[in-house]
């Protein structure tokens, strides 16, 4: 299956397609790589295939910054979420800065409440109103 035939609707919640396949929170291992078509494809040459389940792109530009996929043959895989360094430095930077300072005292809470502006702010968009 191509990468365009794996394609989930992308008017949908981003999450929707990863959790409707789970009761909980989606487990996954994130890497960055800078070429996903190449990421997949030495992936398959060295007998680990990869089918896209899910993938984001600009609206605008439709640059592809995110994909997640799953092994291909594997019962109950693990997801394995590729990211573009570019747009998720700042997000990763700002939840580092704010676990420097953590006393483990209180939850720090969900990382993705970062995630909207830094994102916004790295690919130069305007915030949301």
């Amino acid at each position: 299956m191509s990468r365009r035939d794996a394609r989930v609707n992308s008017e949908a919640p981003p999450t929707a397609a990863l959790m409707s396949r789970t009761l909980g929170p989606v487990a996954h291992q994130a890497f960055v790589y800078p070429d996903f078509e190449a990421t997949l494809r030495a992936l398959a040459a060295h007998g680990n295939p990869m089918q896209v389940v899910q993938e984001f792109s600009d609206p605008t530009s439709g640059r592809t910054f995110e994909i997640y996929c799953e092994p291909l043959g594997v019962k109950n895989p693990l997801l394995f979420q590729l990211m573009r360094a570019d747009l998720f430095d700042a997000w990763f930077e700002a939840m580092h800065e704010i676990a420097r300072n953590w006393d483990g005292s209180e939850p720090i809470g969900d990382a993705l409440a970062l995630m909207g502006g830094v994102v916004a702010k790295s690919a130069g968009l305007a915030p949301r109103a």
